[in-house]
């Protein structure tokens, strides 16, 4: 039998999810890790990640022919509380693309000047503002770009990842205004005390 397209709200325990073979570049929000899912708390795990689609093998599924209530009732509190998204994927991802290559050569100067003892919090606020205007208006654009570009510039694009998620989860916990500022921040500036170990040693070829 030929595997199933579903959306992940509509995911059940029981179901075996599939590897298709397609290109998380091109399809970041297909959930694709293979295996059975077993648990209430593994559907609403995927959802809250982000994931939209999944296709599952029905000849190795095992879903109950009952009804459960309780996983429906679940999955839609879940969903209703994620933030609505104002434009379209494609959208912000244009829009995207080369801000977040210009906020990480940002944050790499702010925090090689560390280096020296002086850190610039003041001059991060304009990238925080930018970051949570683009996840207002969907977050999926920069959460996609994030786990994307993690070879890239390692230290300074990890630490704008960090800052990309924190505001999400932060939205997704009610956070807002001044609250969600300071969250970004310190997602920002989480690794900053690497930046005073010497470099022979945060290079060094060991664990």
């Amino acid at each position: 039998m030929a595997f199933i397209h579903i959306e992940t709200k509509d995911l059940r325990p029981g179901m075996y999810i599939v590897q298709t073979g397609e290109s998380w570049r091109e399809k970041p929000y297909l959930y694709a890790k293979p295996g059975l899912i077993q648990t209430e708390g593994e559907v609403a795990e995927i959802i809250r990640q982000g994931f939209q689609d999944a296709y599952y093998d029905p000849d190795k599924s095992q879903i109950a022919k009952e009804g459960n209530n309780s996983n429906d009732l679940l999955v839609a509190r879940l969903v209703k509380t994620l933030p609505k998204r104002t434009v379209s994927l494609q959208e912000e991802l244009a829009q995207q693309n080369e801000s977040y290559n210009n906020c990480v050569t940002q944050v790499q100067s702010i925090m090689e000047e560390a280096r020296s003892g002086h850190v610039d919090v003041g001059s991060a606020q304009p990238l925080l503002q930018d970051i949570i205007q683009s996840v207002t208006r969907n977050q999926d654009a920069l959460t996609s770009l994030a786990k994307i570009r993690t070879h890239d510039e390692y230290t300074f694009a990890h630490c704008v990842n960090v800052s990309i998620f924190s505001i999400v989860f932060g939205r997704y916990l009610g956070y807002e205004g001044e609250e969600l500022q300071k969250l970004g921040l310190a997602g920002l500036f989480h690794d900053i005390g690497k930046m005073r170990v010497p470099l022979n040693i945060l290079n060094a070829p060991r664990r």
